[in-house]
């Protein structure tokens, strides 16, 4: 009977462990909407009138005094991430980056591996999306049984403040847009602090958290003029919110050349640490966020 007891309570371990594990998958806030008005001061809707917005971010503020001038506090972003990983031995590497909705994104490396330390490089695929935190998983399978081996998942945001980049859509006849698509709005989902890298490296600079604040901004793309406006967007609720466009205050339009894309992910062994010895290791991307 004791001995029963104790196989019992060890089942109810792994499955805590295995829930826990688990639990970093984020679940789309229910009930959740955004719906913008357009109207211009005279009440008459904005017809046309192309939409953009990102969330705000809480950036470590302080760093490890140990770090360089060069690596503190980048907030510029990058056109591609980064992601270094170890390998104990030979195996069959699986490396998928996902919305945070499980949808795939990009399944960069497919292929046997050999032991070591590697690097992949990773740019977002074109047409250039609006704000996203995608996950991404790698899985070193057996190359004789298929077991896994080692699995492990972290979170890259992709953050620009950019109108030309992080397009929602345009406004309807009636000067309305409408969206209940939470990907689009990060804090709505529950998600860990997230660690806040530059483009020098995986080392932490510290974490940081995706706030309910968001720049809405609104493009008339015929005059060129744009007006930008900070609303909090809440979980959970239907969020309406009221823009009114006043021409003296809009502003020229912000315009950016976006670099191409890579003709391809690269991947390659980082020379500079092949004295380490191997493990099994997935490290956070750097740089994170980047875009």
């Amino acid at each position: 009977m004791k001995a029963q007891k104790l196989i019992l309570l060890a089942v109810v371990i792994i499955l805590a462990l295995s829930c826990n594990e688990n639990s970093t998958e984020p679940v789309g806030s229910k009930g959740f909407s955004v719906k913008l008005k357009a109207r211009t001061l005279g009440g008459a809707p904005l017809a046309g009138i192309r939409v953009s917005a990102w969330n705000h971010l809480s950036l470590p503020v302080a760093v490890p005094s140990g770090f360089a001038a060069s690596q503190r506090q980048s907030v510029q972003p990058t056109p591609a991430v980064s992601f270094r990983f170890d390998l104990g031995a030979d195996s069959r590497v699986t490396f998928n980056i996902l919305e945070l909705n499980d949808t795939l994104v990009s399944t960069p490396i497919d292929q046997l591996m050999a032991a070591g330390v590697h690097l992949l490089q990773w740019q977002v695929p074109q047409p250039i999306v609006p704000t996203r935190v995608f996950k991404y998983r790698l899985v070193a399978r057996d190359m004789v049984h298929d077991s896994i081996l080692f699995e492990d998942l972290k979170y890259a945001l992709l953050w620009q403040q950019d109108p030309s980049a992080t397009i929602l859509g345009w406004t309807s006849s009636d000067g309305e847009f409408q969206t209940r698509d939470s990907l689009l709005f990060p804090d709505v989902i529950p998600l860990p602090p997230l660690v806040f890298t530059d483009e020098t490296g995986p080392d932490s600079l510290g974490t940081f958290t995706i706030r309910d604040t968001v720049t809405f901004v609104l493009t008339d793309t015929a005059t060129n003029r744009e007006m930008e406006f900070v609303k909090p967007i809440n979980r959970g609720v239907e969020n309406d919110i009221n823009l009114i466009w006043n021409p003296a205050a809009a502003k020229p339009a912000s315009t950016r050349a976006f670099e191409q894309p890579m003709s391809g992910s690269e991947l390659s062994v980082r020379d500079s640490v092949v004295s380490v010895l191997p493990g099994w290791k997935l490290y956070q991307s750097y740089p994170n966020p980047f875009y």
